[in-house]
């Protein structure tokens, strides 16, 4: 599909999301103090290996610029309906279980029982902003699928 050849709210979305994801994408790969390296030191607690957290990141940062490239190419290349729907589903599921992995199942970003109202406000906080970057991939892949 081609690009639209319009300048809207949705084009400076997707321009600002392709941007974000290329950003988390070098930040996971160079620092691994980032959610994501946090994210994967339980993975590492789970097996016991302490060398698989820099490789873990490694991969996901690249498929964090990887997918960054994509939404910010889908800006001025063409590309079919089919394929970006596809990859943007892939993106938004990834991004879908990462949320629900972190904020209720890892260790770091899990609420505790007895957190204060401050714990509570900033674990909701971190929530509202991955839930709009969740919902700003999937109003890119409207954006396409429906031009």
């Amino acid at each position: 599909m081609s690009r639209t050849n319009s300048i809207d709210s949705l084009f400076f979305l997707q321009l600002f999301v392709g941007a974000l994801f290329i950003l988390l994408g070098i930040e996971s790969i160079t620092n691994n103090n980032s959610l994501l390296g946090q994210a994967t030191a339980f993975i590492d607690k789970i097996f016991g290996n302490k060398q698989i957290e820099p490789i873990v990141n490694i991969v996901l940062g690249v498929i964090e610029i990887v997918s960054g490239v994509i939404i910010l190419g889908a800006l001025i290349l063409p590309f079919q309906k089919s394929v970006f729907s596809f990859i943007t589903f892939i993106i938004f599921a990834l991004l879908a279980i990462r949320i629900v992995y972190v904020y209720f199942f890892g260790t770091v970003h899990v609420l505790p029982p007895n957190a204060s109202a401050n714990e509570i406000f900033s674990w909701l906080k971190q929530i509202a902003l991955d839930g709009l970057v969740l919902v700003s991939v999937w109003a890119i892949n409207k954006r396409f699928v429906s031009n």
